[in-house]
């Protein structure tokens, strides 16, 4: 797992190899628990270890996550119908976020416009 510090934030930035063995970077964007099952939203990214930084984001995607029998995190492929259902799910949670920042900014411009008066 790599570190990485993006806009002052702490980003986790972690490589998984296809069967091709090559790399390809992801960060985690969330963690979804679903009829009994935990989910990794991840977003695919242009990684330079050498300067430890993100060079470019990319596609969405959806793993289901589990420890295996010595307690490391593994990451498995979704069924289509998880992949749908699990998706409805980050959806409404992107909304919420979304919907959270922008009555924030309205909250803090009110405050401001208020101050100026």
């Amino acid at each position: 797992m790599h570190e990485h510090d993006h806009e002052h934030e702490h980003v986790d930035v972690f490589a998984l190899r296809d069967e091709d063995g090559k790399e390809h970077f992801f960060v985690l964007l969330a963690e979804i628990e679903d009829s009994g099952n935990n989910y990794w939203v991840c977003e695919n990214v242009e990684f330079d270890e050498s300067s430890n930084e993100i060079t470019s984001e990319g596609d969405i995607y959806l793993f289901r996550s589990y420890e295996d029998e010595d307690g490391s995190q593994m990451l498995d492929s979704v069924s289509e119908e998880e992949l749908q259902r699990v998706s409805k799910i980050w959806e409404q949670m992107s909304n919420e976020v979304f919907l959270d920042e922008e009555l924030d900014e309205e909250e803090l411009e009110e405050d401001y416009e208020d101050e100026e008066q």
